[in-house]
């Protein structure tokens, strides 16, 4: 079935060029089959076309953490928090959560504890429920 995704998201983008959201579900499509080499390509064109993509934005960064490209992640993250600086009106719910949260967990990972550790209040800040980003704390 996901060979299918990737030829419905191929023939998306040759009917409609000039949108990124077909570039980021073909993105998204390789990831699922473990190409992520393809996944990155297609997100970045996605982000190319929309530079205000959050979804292709953490999608890139989680890529990236993925292949253990922890700068371009890191450069992904920063990126959507300058986002969310320039339009705050946007509803950042999950995205904004996830994202504070997967780069807590990134620095964490990386020993970088000063950095990892207003990354993970922010995150609990979102959700106190979350008992991962409790877990985590404790660590930092």
């Amino acid at each position: 079935m996901s060979g299918s995704l990737v030829d419905l998201w191929k023939d998306a983008i040759q009917t409609s060029p000039h949108k990124s959201r077909p570039l980021h579900n073909l993105g998204y499509s390789y990831a699922q089959q473990k190409h992520d080499s393809a996944a990155i390509i297609y997100v970045q064109k996605a982000l190319q076309m929309n530079p205000a993509s959050v979804h292709s934005q953490i999608t890139l960064a989680q890529y990236y953490i993925r292949n253990q490209q922890y700068v371009q992640s890191i450069a992904e993250y920063q990126e959507l928090f300058r986002l969310e600086k320039r339009y705050p009106h946007w509803d950042w719910g999950e995205i904004g959560f996830q994202a504070y949260y997967e780069l807590g967990q990134l620095f964490t990972q990386l020993k970088r504890w000063q950095e990892a550790l207003p990354l993970l209040q922010e995150a609990l800040s979102r959700h106190q429920e979350k008992l991962e980003i409790h877990e985590l704390l404790g660590k930092v």
